[in-house]
């Protein structure tokens, strides 16, 4: 069983921040199609469409962040720097290679990291009385 109270306060009012978030998003889109005449004669037509998004402040509190990720060139350099004195390799392949390895160096650990975060921040609740942000505590009791 999850114990969904806050450890703060004690209160049971409190919600997943993915509910927070989602039900605090605002989105809509209109268009308006005129026609207008002068007296001159002259006859204009147009279609005008427009799009909204809004949030909610407490929404806002709630959304997930992306992770800054550190990046070290030491962890791409060294073993290239190894491969060109113990496998002869040419010198212009460090500059090629560290640039293509840090290319996917990075993305792969900014999507690690944001897969973490997203994950973490699935399982976490707010209280809406104290405002705390909790991850529940699971209990052996049925």
């Amino acid at each position: 069983m999850i114990q969904c109270s806050c450890p703060t306060c004690g209160s049971r009012n409190t919600k997943s921040l993915k509910i927070i978030y989602e039900s605090g998003q605002r989105t809509g889109r209109s268009r308006r199609r005129s026609v207008y005449g002068s007296f001159s004669g002259s006859l204009w037509a147009g279609l005008s469409t427009t799009e909204s998004h809004s949030s909610s402040l407490i929404a806002a509190h709630a959304a997930p962040s992306a992770p800054v990720v550190p990046f070290s060139w030491s962890s791409i350099g060294v073993p290239l720097f190894i491969g060109v004195i113990f496998f002869d390799w040419p010198g212009w392949i460090i500059p090629v290679v560290m640039f293509s390895f840090a290319i996917l160096y990075g993305i792969s650990d900014i999507y690690a990291q944001q897969l973490n975060a997203m994950n973490d921040w699935h399982k976490k609740f707010q209280c809406l009385r104290c405002g705390t942000v909790f991850r529940p505590v699971e209990s052996g009791i049925n």
